[in-house]
């Protein structure tokens, strides 16, 4: 058996540090092999060494800069990561290279959302929807697939006193909620 079909094999029964392993011994034999470098990074994903996979991912991507999995897999990582904006901009990247790619469009408008910014994470579930009325069979892909971005796997970004602050002065039901929290505290 080659070492890649025994990479598999360890990946598939949860031996993600043998697979890795053996992952890594084919890269020696084959290192411009962007697939290689893709499994290895998902061992290093299931290993809990995000920024090795992300490291892993990024060759892959070069290797491979028309393939648009590799860039929703690193915005995938990115994402869980914290780094936001760059995970944004890899599912644009994504996207651009495949226009019907509902799953790489559905995480970016979370992550848009994320941001604060409604419209655009709306403009990115409405190309969703209409994709999906399109080609029902989109969901059926959807659902199969590991990288579909869940709302909690995107970490919470940190309160900081100047953006509580801001909060309060950048929405009606910020400042709304603040006035009720003062006058309740007189009472």
């Amino acid at each position: 058996m080659e070492l890649k079909e025994k990479a598999k094999k360890a990946y598939d029964t949860g031996d993600f540090k043998q697979a890795h392993n053996l992952y890594e011994q084919a890269i020696k034999l084959d290192k411009k092999n962007s697939y290689l470098r893709y499994e290895k990074g998902m061992c290093l994903l299931k290993l809990n060494e995000k920024e090795k996979a992300l490291g892993e991912l990024e060759i892959a991507s070069q290797l491979q800069p028309n393939n648009p999995f590799r860039f929703s897999s690193k915005a995938y990582i990115k994402a869980q990561l914290g780094h936001i904006d760059s995970a944004i901009e890899d599912y644009k990247k994504a996207i651009e290279l495949d226009p019907e790619d509902i799953i790489a469009m559905n995480n970016l408008g979370l992550l848009e959302e994320r941001k604060g910014r409604p419209a655009n994470a709306q403009a990115n579930h409405k190309k969703v929807e209409e994709l999906l009325k399109k080609n029902p069979s989109l969901s059926e892909i959807a659902n199969q697939n590991p990288n579909v971005t869940k709302e909690e796997s995107i970490p919470e970004p940190k309160k900081t006193y100047s953006s509580i602050i801001k909060s309060v002065f950048a929405s009606k039901e910020g400042f709304k909620e603040f006035i009720a929290f003062l006058t309740n505290k007189k009472k």
